[in-house]
């Protein structure tokens, strides 16, 4: 027998023989199992047979037991061999565990191990979808696990802990915001309790800063301070605060102390020095002011240099009489302590070019992920175009979707961008590809929302019985809200909502009772979607909008006007021409990238469609179609040679791609194909023809 009156017997049970005693009463205890798993066989079997994936009482006590034994130095080397032998066969299991003991604080010390082990496999992992998992497993398991050991190559553009080290450049978008904001906290705890030179760490600060400006400023793992700093609308001094903070400020202490309070956002200065002529600039290259800086001249009894001067971020101080210095001893007050800070003389202002190198490695990364997005909010390729711009709006609905706030619903999205570009239509996008996705999407333009406000508190919320308006049922009426309740109201033209209804709303997205006419009160359970196509910001500060109520949406996602993505123009041309089996000429193709289109793809689509129906039997749409076209484009490719409208055409493209961002071999040919509205392979025939001049690689 196993188990007896006093206990276990002197023989160890194996692992089969616990489990068949204990069944789900082992999710209680691990004794049964460490004793058990004190044999290397045991241990071996285990790992052989592991599968994070089935019923939990077939490993989660065997692996808290492991957790407990790996401060024997046999089994710890036993149990490291074993995972290193697991990581070459699974490693998905590999990072499996790791989540478990990541979760898990019985699992701690095991989870150390297998993080190791899936560091050292990390090199061989086979494919980029392997890494990404591998490096959000390793993010996720630093972050929560490890706490003093955290430090920052700025040369190597590296975040270090421990035996890891990530490269941002490397790092997937999604992972890493979650990085970041643990070293932002980790370098703050530093530099408020450092009491001697605090300048490495203000150098390692900012660097983190840099970092932060090149996310997504609607990232849906990002903190709302890195989303304040992606987007660039940290405040400088406190007038700048008007636009994002909660309560106003007046001072730059009272700055400092709202943006840790409502953001969680240190605000630290980053001193730099360099020579100009035979004086020294102190500069404030950081996202936070340095208060009452001081510099004394290194002469006892003299006078300081520079005193009580406060440096806001980008502004410098001159510097006298410093003749042969290296170093700058430079004193400053920041969270109402006094700082020190040896800050070495640079012969010229600093370079930016370890800034732009971590901005394009991060634009790389962003691209990618910006295509999967794509795949995944429109499989079916509905929307026409490839440039950054259009992609970076596939990025705003991925994480518009994937922000959850605490009571796990949806966020409201607020739909910006000019009449014409279509923002029914992407406002489909986002719903279809939310939760709501299968459920109910009702578009109401909010321009109809004007006169008997009683009216217009039935039209939205409801009438109830005997609500006394004439023309509605006695019995009462759902509004827009409850039509649509589950699913997604878009509300377009949001800026003229009345005062009335914008409480309405404010309330909706609080999930408070609103009140409907003629009495009783519904909760609807609805997503709103907003549009508009002014200036928003504006709108709150002319008090057409409240604050509160642009405070409440989670989301916003930018559409770009036509001229913005210009390099979609032909593909969009062409997709409104394929229908009638038309092609487009050279010629044509030039005098429709050389058009603003002020409306938009609507303006556009019209344009085409008129010269479908001009064309007649023609199967190419030439020049002499374009009649609703602005006569001046026209004509400036019409004065070209026929010969000589390709080349112009490809040089045009060119161009456009290089303004998009793209270099050669960096997907700039291909890009260019795409702005024409060719295949690859016929692009860099007609690149090397058109473009690049004889003789270049």
């Amino acid at each position: 027998q196993i188990l007896g009156a006093g206990g276990y017997s002197a023989k160890p049970p194996t692992l089969e023989e616990v489990q068949r005693f204990d069944g789900m009463a082992a999710l209680a205890t691990v004794e049964p199992y460490k004793l058990a798993l004190q044999d290397a066989d045991e241990r071996q079997q285990f790992f052989l047979n592991l599968d994070i994936g089935s019923i939990e009482w077939d490993w989660l006590p065997q692996l808290r037991a492991l957790s407990s034994l790996v401060e024997n130095d046999a089994i710890r080397a036993d149990v490291i061999a074993s995972l290193a032998d697991l990581a070459a066969r699974s490693h998905e299991q590999l990072i499996r565990i790791l989540r478990f003991c990541t979760s898990d604080r019985s699992s701690t010390a095991l989870g150390f191990l297998v993080a190791d082990a899936l560091n050292a496999a990390f090199p061989n992992l086979p494919g980029d979808d392997e890494r990404i998992s591998s490096e959000e497993a390793l993010v996720e398991w630093a972050v929560a696990k490890e706490a003093d050991s955290w430090d920052v190559d700025i040369v190597a553009n590296t975040v270090a802990v421990r035996t890891f080290r990530f490269s941002v450049g490397e790092l997937h978008p999604d992972v890493l915001p979650i990085l970041l904001w643990k070293v932002i906290g980790v370098l703050h705890d530093r530099l408020k309790t450092e009491t001697g030179d605090t300048a490495d760490l203000l150098a390692k600060y900012e660097w983190v800063m840099s970092v932060a400006r090149g996310l997504s400023p609607d990232h849906s793992a990002s903190t709302p301070a890195l989303r304040l700093l992606a987007a660039k609308r940290v405040p400088r001094v406190p007038r700048d605060g008007d636009t994002v903070l909660a309560t106003p400020v007046s001072t730059l202490t009272e700055l400092d102390a709202e943006v840790l309070r409502q953001f969680g956002l240190p605000l630290w200065p980053c001193l730099r020095a360099y020579r100009d002529g035979g004086d020294v600039l102190i500069v404030n290259d950081g996202v936070g002011a340095a208060l009452s800086v001081g510099v004394p001249s290194g002469r006892d009894g003299e006078a300081l240099l520079l005193q009580g001067v406060d440096l806001m971020p980008g502004d410098s101080a001159r510097i006298k009489s410093l003749p042969g210095a290296d170093v700058v001893p430079v004193t400053f007050t920041k969270f109402d302590a006094p700082r020190h800070a040896a800050v070495q003389i640079a012969s010229a202002p600093p370079s930016t070019a370890v800034v732009r190198d971590i901005d394009r490695a991060l634009e790389r990364k962003r691209m990618l992920a910006q295509a999967q997005y794509r795949k995944e909010i429109d499989p079916t390729g509905i929307v026409v175009g490839s440039s950054p711009l259009l992609l970076k709006m596939f990025e705003e609905i991925h994480h518009a979707n994937a922000i959850r706030p605490t009571d796990g619903r949806t966020v409201p999205v607020l739909i910006l961008g000019e009449t014409g570009v279509g923002k029914t239509h992407v406002a489909k996008l986002v719903h279809q590809a939310s939760l709501r996705g299968d459920r109910k999407f009702l578009e109401v333009s909010a321009s109809g929302s004007g006169g008997d406000p009683s009216i217009q508190r039935g039209e939205w919320v409801g009438y109830g019985k005997d609500h006394g308006i004439a023309g509605v049922d006695r019995m009462g009426r759902k509004g827009h809200l409850l039509e649509v309740e589950g699913g997604t109201l878009f509300v377009d033209e949001f800026d003229v909502l009345s005062a009335e209804l914008q409480t309405v709303f404010l309330s909706v997205m609080e999930r408070h009772p609103v009140q409907k006419m003629g009495g009783g009160s519904v909760t609807p359970d609805v997503r709103c979607i907003f549009a508009t196509n002014v200036d928003i910001d504006a709108a709150v500060k002319a008090g057409r909008l409240r604050r509160d109520l642009l405070a409440r949406v989670g989301s916003r996602i930018a559409i770009p006007p036509l001229r913005d993505r210009r390099g979609d123009v032909i593909a969009l041309a062409v997709h409104f021409a394929t229908p009638a089996a038309k092609t487009l000429s050279p010629g044509c193709k030039l005098a429709l990238l050389a058009h603003d289109w002020p409306e938009n793809i609507r303006e556009l689509r019209r344009v085409i469609e008129s010269a479908v129906a001009r064309a007649g039997q023609a199967t190419e749409i030439d020049l002499e179609h374009l009649d609703v076209l602005p006569s001046a484009f026209v004509d400036r490719a019409r004065k070209l040679p026929v010969a000589d409208r390709e080349r112009e055409l490809w040089r045009l493209a060119d161009e456009l791609a290089k303004a998009e961002g793209f270099e050669q071999g960096e997907g700039l040919q291909r890009r260019a194909g795409q702005i024409v509205g060719v295949s690859e392979s016929r692009a860099s025939r007609m690149y090397d023809t058109h473009v690049r001049p004889t003789g270049t690689a």
